[in-house]
């Protein structure tokens, strides 16, 4: 870690634990596309099959050298291309970098597809300006709901695996309910306030009482003077690799804090059907049941410095490893995770 490339281990680490992931860069490497087309991809591509070409008969350290030569390969590319002084880099926020990386790896992918005359688009997310006024569908209780979607709608390989849909339906009493429908790549979580971040009779939090309390009815004021509103989130639409980003930080005394509280995270995670438009699991229940493959930590009391690790599921080994820069170990996922 000679550059403040711990965000960036990690969060390549992640990825390139995922299964379909790497399958999708073994694939990708095989398509005759001009690497200056899409440059980010092919780094990617080269440092998947980089670390996935272990020789039985190298030794660990010449292993480790080619990953660190792929990591300042893909140190290369940054949100903030500015390097500080010393030559190294700022510290990143992983999941401000990981939904970067997405977002950029869709974009060249998509710059190919459209010079290849391929423009796909998707028919249930049709995707209109945020400026337009929407169009109304009928909602519960045959009630009208004026509906909105902002985003591209670009399908690509890319976003069918990482890119889901969040809807924001907001009530007020004499209107039209509205929903709002935004695309995003990961979903923030957020704490209760301090007093309840005990759980129930004092036991830790855990992810399924934190998507409640994220996707729960809230209640917001109308500066307009039109009296409150009420907003309910749902996922509309449910990527096959499910990203959660939980939110530990709060302003309070005039400052930013980190949110130290412990949330068990469990093997599998079973979405609510209350937390799912009714549309987006096509009937199928096993559609809202995700299995844990990777976990990104931040370490440190501040959220101004600190540092961070990782802890996938790997398939080849057969057992959870955490990754803390060059040092990897097996770990226990219910000691160390849960």
């Amino acid at each position: 870690n000679r550059g403040n490339l711990c965000f960036l281990n990690s969060a390549w680490q992640a990825l390139l634990s995922l299964p379909c992931f790497v399958a999708l860069c073994d694939r990708l490497s095989k398509l005759t596309v001009d690497q200056k087309d899409m440059p980010l991809i092919a780094t990617a591509v080269d440092t998947a099959q980089d670390f996935s070409s272990t020789d039985s008969g190298s030794s660990s350290n010449q292993h480790s050298v080619t990953a660190a030569a792929a990591l300042q390969s893909l140190a290369m590319f940054s949100p903030d291309d500015v390097p500080t002084l010393k030559g190294k880099r700022d510290q990143e926020d992983v999941q401000e970098y990981l939904c970067w990386v997405l977002d950029s790896m869709s974009t060249e992918m998509q710059n190919v597809l459209s010079n290849a005359g391929v423009c796909n688009q998707e028919e249930s997310h049709s995707m209109v300006e945020e400026s337009d006024e929407g169009w109304t569908s009928i909602g519960a209780k045959n009630k009208p709901v004026t509906v909105r979607k902002v985003g591209d709608g670009n399908v690509n390989p890319i976003t069918q695996m990482f890119r889901g849909y969040m809807s924001v339906t907001t009530k007020q009493q004499g209107q039209a309910a509205a929903r709002c429908i935004e695309p995003c790549y990961a979903l923030p979580i957020n704490f209760p306030d301090s007093d309840e971040r005990l759980g129930v009779a004092g036991r830790p939090l855990d992810i399924q009482t934190l998507l409640q309390n994220t996707l729960n009815k809230t209640a917001v004021e109308d500066d307009s003077g039109a009296g409150r509103r009420s907003q309910i989130m749902k996922f509309d639409s449910l990527p096959p690799v499910l990203m959660l980003q939980l939110k530990r930080f709060t302003f309070s005394n005039g400052g930013l804090h980190k949110i130290c509280t412990q949330v068990d995270c469990p093997e599998q995670l079973q979405l609510q059907s209350s937390w799912v438009e009714q549309h987006a699991t096509f009937g199928r229940s096993d559609r809202m049941r995700y299995v844990l493959w990777a976990v990104l930590f931040h370490h440190g009391g501040s959220v101004t410095r600190g540092h961070y690790t990782c802890a996938v599921n790997h398939p080849e080994i057969g057992c959870w490893l955490h990754i803390d820069d060059t040092e990897i170990e097996p770990m226990s996922y219910e000691r160390e995770i849960n």
